[in-house]
């Protein structure tokens, strides 16, 4: 899901030298792009050069069943990896993202209102279940942001396990990644979205990685966040919101991952 460390997996999937991963992580091939052909796929691979895991990250895979699907008969030996959040924490951060970049505005309430997935990303039990129904349980990897905030390093060793390659290679898992940040100016936030789906349109992923990798353009687009940014946050009601709208999927969560309670419901038993 969004919010949940994609970027922090991304790069420490990139330093460890028997995993190729595109310069673009979200190709949103098996969703958006699938009329491109496999053929157009295995090109983004084409610099592989026998790496050991070979792959892509794209979140919104989790919620496209079609994407499930077409994964599913067309890569059958693939392994899958998500990252779990807290659903409250994460929907909170997603507002958050939201305010700062001009695409909600308002409250929490208000702005669940204007981009409901703001709460659906955090249904993790629903969108999971084709996955579940259509793959070894062997071959889904589910981690959990609670791991990356306490062991970074830790949680990076069973990743590179789950995936085959040797967990002892020294990699930096505790750099820190996507810090907050805040658009400089809606207008030109909006104008680069637009360039970006245009290069991404036109099937231009390796100028578009360069582009969202590179600090120069970071910098000219964001800046960093500042207390008076975050100010006019207005979570009243917020908690009591996604407690009720969560609680039947944090059930049916448990149930599917084999009876394992999720950390942040651990905790929440323990209290």
């Amino acid at each position: 899901p969004p919010k949940t460390g994609s970027t922090w997996l991304y790069q420490v999937l990139t330093q460890h030298p028997d995993v190729f991963v595109p310069e673009l992580k979200d190709l949103y091939f098996f969703d958006r792009h699938y009329d491109r052909g496999l053929a157009w796929y295995a090109k983004q691979f084409s610099e592989s050069d026998g790496a050991v895991a070979v792959g892509e990250i794209s979140h919104d895979y989790l919620y496209s069943p079609e994407a499930c699907d077409r994964i599913c008969r067309d890569l059958q030996d693939v392994k899958l990896i998500t990252i779990l959040r807290n659903p409250t924490h994460r929907a909170i951060s997603h507002y958050k993202y939201s305010r700062r970049f001009g695409n909600v505005t308002g409250s929490f309430l208000q702005a669940t209102r204007q981009n409901p997935n703001i709460l659906d990303c955090g249904l993790y039990a629903k969108h999971l279940r084709p996955f579940i129904d259509s793959f070894p349980r062997e071959q889904l990897g589910v981690f959990f942001f609670d791991d990356l905030q306490h062991d970074p390093t830790e949680l990076g060793q069973r990743l590179f396990r789950f995936l085959g390659l040797d967990e002892t290679y020294p990699v930096e898992c505790n750099r820190k990644v996507n810090g907050q940040a805040v658009s400089r100016s809606v207008w030109i936030s909006r104008a680069a979205r637009t360039g970006a789906h245009l290069t991404r349109k036109l099937g231009w992923t390796a100028l578009l990685g360069k582009a969202k990798n590179s600090s120069f353009l970071r910098q000219v687009l964001f800046r960093e966040v500042t207390t008076s940014d975050s100010a006019d946050f207005d979570l009243d009601g917020a908690e009591d919101l996604c407690r009720d709208f969560y609680a039947d999927d944090m059930s049916r969560l448990s149930r599917i991952l084999g009876g394992h309670q999720p950390p942040w419901l651990k905790h929440r038993s323990a209290v």
